[in-house]
């Protein structure tokens, strides 16, 4: 083959390299940059959930409970969930933290009372390199954890309970602060 041959078909191969690779470099499509608005339309929320995934606020005395922190995409595209998020909310020591409120015996105000956490505290997370997770537009839970999943746990007997956390996340280096809570009743 002489060196124009060479030439032409060096340039198909670039062409045809340069179509499949250069969707992917559009910077309005990537997961990894985010402006602060961006950052500020995704929503969080705590829910306690049945063993169906269904949010409630009233359940059965006993009934095995699902604590979940639930993400509002409304970017327009995927929010990459990076595994380092969850890690960190583990971390925390009020993450998923039931309360249960108590009345007073002289008839006052409710004094809270810590119950314990769906899992094991502390927790370690393995220091593994696992590419986010791509979460689409919509809601979806991104970190959830049933109540009987922590061996040390009882069923919740009748009361009113919550769960509450404060927690600040970096996302690219912005700060998403979440103070988040949750209401629920074992009837």
């Amino acid at each position: 083959m002489h060196m124009k041959g060479r030439k032409t078909m060096y340039l198909k191969f670039l062409i045809i390299s340069l179509s499949v690779i250069a969707p992917g470099c559009d910077d309005n499509n990537s997961l990894d940059d985010y402006t602060k608005s961006q950052i500020d339309s995704i929503e969080f929320k705590l829910v306690i959930l049945d063993k169906n995934r269904n949010e409630k606020s009233v359940f059965s005395a006993g009934t095995d409970i699902r604590l979940a922190v639930m993400l509002n995409n409304k970017l327009g595209r995927d929010f990459a969930w990076e595994n380092s998020y969850a890690c960190q909310l583990l971390q925390q020591e009020d993450f998923f933290l039931v309360y249960r409120n108590s009345t007073l015996e002289q008839g006052g105000d409710s004094t809270p009372a810590a119950v314990g956490k769906p899992y094991v505290f502390p927790t370690s997370c393995p220091d593994i390199n696992l590419p986010p997770e791509n979460v689409p537009p919509g809601v979806q839970s991104v970190v959830s954890v049933f109540w009987s999943a922590n061996p040390d746990n009882s069923p919740l007997p009748i009361g009113k309970y919550y769960t509450e956390f404060s927690y600040t996340l970096k996302i690219d280096g912005t700060d998403k602060v979440l103070e988040l809570r949750a209401d629920f009743e074992m009837e």
